[in-house]
């Protein structure tokens, strides 16, 4: 869950924080209490969806509900917002968990 949904067209190179920006190819489920399958989509140097990975979406009413597997790569993430700009002065990590290797 975020306070936007998942950009649904293809942003630039370098948006969202992330030289491959991860966006949803396809629509979010109009009715509430849905969930639909789409795929998401890495930006590349030569293509909108340079690779492609299957995501859920459930439409919780005021709200989407996403299950996004982990990306195979960096620096990549997927895209929240009207635009995918990433806003330094309105997001910040609350904490962060090292967990060594075993």
């Amino acid at each position: 869950r975020y306070k936007s949904n998942m950009l649904d067209r293809c942003p630039s190179l370098l948006n969202c924080g992330a030289l491959y920006p991860n966006w949803l190819n396809g629509s979010h489920p109009a009715s509430v209490n849905t969930e639909v399958v789409r795929t998401a989509c890495k930006v590349g140097f030569s293509s909108c969806c340079a690779s492609q990975v299957t995501i859920k979406i459930r439409h919780c009413g005021l709200y989407m509900a996403y299950c996004l597997p982990a990306l195979d790569s960096c620096p990549t993430a997927y895209c929240f917002g009207e635009t995918g700009e990433c806003n330094a002065a309105s997001e910040s990590v609350s904490s962060t968990t090292l967990v060594p290797r075993p």
